[in-house]
């Protein structure tokens, strides 16, 4: 089987090529995958590299095409295979794109691309690892039952810290909501339901703060992290309910979804492989088997998993990521002052202070 791989950078080398060569080797002959990279060429030679791929089909469609380039290319890279495909006679292989599908301001062209080439809606599918880690899938798959414990919702609060600096890549030009916060809508709406795109608006907006990382590469623009404070439309399924989203890089490694109900909590610790349930009636602990998320993901692709279902498509996508465009919006019209700034390691004490607040 044959992939395309647009972009080599951090992404292939540290999570989708450990992922595909654990495949190849437990579930498929070696040599079975062959893995064709395009990447740091001109724009003839990315052509001739992807007409090459297409045309070794013989008429039948070619592989399968990984889009791992930066957001700011996935348009382009996916016209490349659709032109490709269109010169040589042969349908579109699957294409599987990375997260986040763009960062801003490309709405309307990629809008035109599924309205001109329908097609996609079938054989184009966007990534979010984040779908994929267990303990938020278990979470989904027992939602009712853990609810019933809680009780009705008051507050849901996603954190996603990473001790990770950030480093050299134009991903981060636009700020790390930008980059960052699709995983949080995605995960929102994979635990509530698509009513989530339409249903969270600010809430305490004098109090949203964003910070910048010292020393971080000069591509790195806007905030580093940022605690934005959010509720739940009237009719949506979070009704009235408070969401707090906190992220940001160089910081700790936390990561957890909370839920706070009348009657206990929940925290869905997603990197981590547990489930933490407090209730009068005591403290439940879960531990799940935590394999890479990037791992499920290639199953996936490969036709090997039974969750294709945590695939979505471009037009999920888009919706996904315009909420964030709007989110990220907001959070600069509320910055009307100069960002705070921190050390790679420290975080800032009032962003300590609302962790401190939410895990109390």
């Amino acid at each position: 089987m044959g992939f395309l791989v647009f972009g080599s950078g951090r992404v292939w080398q540290q999570r989708y090529r450990p992922a595909f060569e654990q495949m190849s080797g437990s579930s498929f002959p070696e040599g079975a995958l062959q893995v064709t990279l395009v990447e740091g060429e001109t724009t003839a030679e990315r052509r001739a590299r992807v007409d090459a791929f297409v045309a070794e089909a013989g008429g039948g469609p070619p592989g399968k095409v990984l889009i791992l380039s930066l957001p700011q290319s996935h348009l382009r890279d996916l016209q490349t295979i659709l032109d490709a495909c269109v010169a040589c006679g042969v349908r579109l292989p699957e294409v599987f794109i990375e997260k986040p599908l763009y960062l801003q301001g490309e709405r309307p062209a990629w809008e035109r691309l599924l309205a001109e080439q329908p097609i996609l809606r079938e054989r184009a599918r966007y990534i979010d690892h984040y779908r994929y880690k267990e303990p938020v899938r278990f979470l989904v798959n027992q939602k009712d039952r853990l609810l019933m414990r809680l009780g009705p919702l008051r507050e849901v609060a996603w954190v996603s810290l990473e001790a990770q600096p950030f480093w050299d890549s134009l991903a981060f030009a636009d700020g790390y909501l930008l980059e960052h916060g699709c995983h949080c809508v995605s995960m929102l709406r994979q635990v509530f339901g698509d009513s989530v795109l339409r249903s969270l608006v600010p809430r305490r907006r004098t109090d949203w703060k964003a910070w910048v990382q010292k020393g971080r590469p000069l591509c790195c623009g806007e905030e580093s992290a940022a605690v934005l404070y959010l509720t739940g439309a009237p009719g949506s399924a979070l009704d009235g309910v408070e969401v707090t989203v906190a992220l940001g890089k160089a910081l700790v490694d936390r990561k957890y979804l909370r839920l706070v109900g009348e009657r206990g909590s929940l925290v869905v610790w997603f990197n981590e492989g547990r489930l933490d349930l407090r209730t009068a009636e005591g403290r439940e602990q879960l531990v799940l088997p935590a394999p890479t998320s990037h791992l499920g993901v290639v199953r996936d692709i490969l036709g090997l998993g039974q969750s294709g279902g945590e695939l979505l498509g471009l037009e999920d996508a888009l919706a996904e990521q315009e909420m964030v465009v709007a989110l990220s919006r907001q959070l600069r019209e509320q910055a009307t002052t100069e960002m705070s700034s921190y050390e790679p390691g420290e975080v800032p004490a009032e962003l300590e202070a609302e962790l401190g607040r939410i895990e109390t």
